[in-house]
């Protein structure tokens, strides 16, 4: 069991199960929206970052470190903010089933740059300087 801070009525937590990863800072998941609804394969993308493009070399090796991290059928929880400026997705908060926040920590493993959503999008340094032991304190906890 874990605790996490919730901006009411902002921020609305869920139970989600992991269905894929997109690219760096996208997920699809299955939502548990309370009282019998659920969003099946819903596109979640993460609050407060910005990943590189998967196009590039930095973005596939974001892309593929997050899906060793959220492994297809992880059980998370997702503090949703808003709907995704384009429609079709929502940006959200991602909690582990540690209770570990998950895009502070990409952030400080460098996969992630910190974004607000305004002005350019940073990416995160390529290659990544982060040190290897640094890496491996913060690495998931697995079911």
């Amino acid at each position: 069991m874990f605790t996490m801070h919730i901006e009411w009525p902002l921020e609305r937590p869920h139970m989600a199960t992991v269905r894929s990863v997109i690219d760096g800072d996208t997920i699809r998941v299955d939502i548990d929206m309370d009282l019998r609804t659920a969003l099946s394969n819903y596109k979640v993308r993460l609050a407060g970052c910005n990943a590189a493009e998967v196009d590039t070399d930095a973005g596939k090796a974001a892309r593929d470190h997050l899906q060793t991290v959220l492994l297809p059928g992880m059980q998370i929880v997702l503090l949703t903010i808003k709907d995704y400026k384009y429609g079709g997705e929502f940006i959200a908060r991602v909690f582990l089933p540690d209770g570990t926040e998950l895009v502070p920590k990409l952030i400080e493993e460098q996969w992630l740059a910190p974004w607000n959503g305004r002005g350019p999008a940073p990416v995160p340094p390529w290659p990544r300087t982060v040190s290897r032991d640094r890496q491996s304190r913060v690495s998931p906890v697995r079911e």
